[in-house]
């Protein structure tokens, strides 16, 4: 992964993030996060770790988001993180419109326990040259719906990260991504095209099909 070593980051705990990502989405539909650094107390990328016991959630409204029942036209908003190592904490964005379409982008990204859940709408969570650690999708992303798409680009690198119930399609896309030592459960890979994926030491259970 092409990380900057020069890079003077801002550090922000994971609720005042949140904060002003809210502040930000009241007004904006596209927002840049830069440089930011959420502080971790513990060791990535060494084991598999259940983040939903152990770590916050922070709601993020986007009632502005939201659209009169009779209009029926999508509405788009996009976050873009670059340069950040984000950790430990999950950011659930609350929406009621089924015509949302909200997009999460993350370039020379480093993603540590750190999950982004969303409630509504059509949406993609993309990674351009990112390390993600410790970290599990399930349905593609958010909890009960494949809609959402999860795509690595440019050589992204999942460690120790959990995928249940994924389509292999969702998250797959020639783009060079390796997983290590990660897991697949009920996952389905058929029609996947894996030939610029690379795979070390993970596991598929019983369920994964293809």
């Amino acid at each position: 992964m092409a990380q900057n070593k020069k890079i003077k980051y801002t550090t922000m705990t994971a609720k005042a993030l949140a904060e002003m990502i809210g502040e930000k989405l009241k007004t904006m539909d596209s927002i840049v996060i830069e440089n930011i650094l959420v502080p971790s107390k513990i060791k990535h990328g060494t084991e598999f770790i259940n983040m939903w016991n152990n770590y916050p959630s922070y709601y993020i409204s986007v009632k502005e988001f939201d659209r009169d029942e009779k209009d029926d036209t999508f509405k788009s908003k996009t976050i873009e993180f670059r340069n950040c190592k984000l950790r430990d904490a999950e950011f659930v964005f609350s929406s009621y419109s089924r015509y949302n379409e909200l997009i999460i982008f993350y370039a020379n990204c480093e993603v540590q326990h750190f999950n982004i859940r969303i409630s509504t709408g059509c949406r993609d969570i993309i990674f351009s040259n990112c390390k993600v650690q410790n970290c599990c999708y399930c349905d593609a992303v958010n909890y009960g719906t494949d809609r959402t798409e999860i795509k690595a680009r440019n050589e992204t690198t999942f460690e120790y990260c959990v995928f249940e119930r994924c389509r292999a399609n969702n998250f797959i896309h020639r783009e060079g991504e390796k997983f290590v030592n990660c897991k697949f459960n009920s996952c389905d890979f058929v029609g996947a095209e894996l030939s610029q994926s690379t795979f070390i030491n993970c596991l598929c259970n019983t369920h994964t099909k293809g």
